[in-house]
């Protein structure tokens, strides 16, 4: 009978314990309170964090674009260099603004990619280097490593390019001189 007792005893504890939980302190009230208080908050924050903002979401998407049109220039330079089927005439002419002005650049470029590749130089690959937008988001600079292969060598060049925002699409401006550089 004896292991009766401390059973009875611990069954007695349980429904005690059970029946505190309904009565608690002010302590416990608070604590609870604090605790789903601070919750809320960390709802709140990460809702809050999870927004992007929309001007960091427009230099996002502008930087991002702007690089991929330079690449696609370069790509359609690499074209052109290669004396590729798919290259033809006046396909660099979409890079730049519309008039006469952007009708000379895109045949001036056009002209001199034939010339390297009768010269034999072929670009193999590019990258961006860096991206640097201006306040408004209108005006850039893109650094371009361009690697090139021809007369037996390999060689690397950094450009940097000049671009402008037209509403719609990237146009490009200048190109200043290449500088020689690191490949990789």
């Amino acid at each position: 009978m004896r292991p009766l007792v401390p059973l009875f005893a611990l069954g007695l504890g349980l429904v005690a314990a059970v029946g505190c939980d309904k009565e608690k302190s002010g302590a416990e009230k608070l604590a609870e309170a604090l605790a789903a208080s601070n919750s809320a908050q960390k709802v709140v924050a990460s809702a809050s964090a999870s927004q992007v903002d929309p001007a960091e979401q427009k230099y996002a998407e502008r930087k991002k674009s702007l690089e991929q049109t330079a690449l696609e220039l370069k790509a359609d330079e690499s074209r052109i260099m290669a004396a590729d089927a798919n290259a033809t005439p006046g396909m660099l002419r979409k890079y730049f603004a519309d008039g006469a002005d952007g009708d000379k650049l895109a045949k001036d470029l056009e002209a001199k990619c034939k010339k390297l590749h009768v010269d034999g130089i072929r670009i193999t690959k590019t990258t961006v280097s860096e991206t640097r937008l201006q306040g408004n988001l209108e005006d850039a600079e893109i650094e371009v490593l361009e690697e090139a292969a021809g007369k037996g060598s390999t060689n690397c060049f950094l450009y940097t390019q000049t671009w402008k925002w037209t509403g719609t699409k990237w146009v490009w401006k200048t190109l200043k001189a290449g500088k020689p550089s690191t490949c990789g």
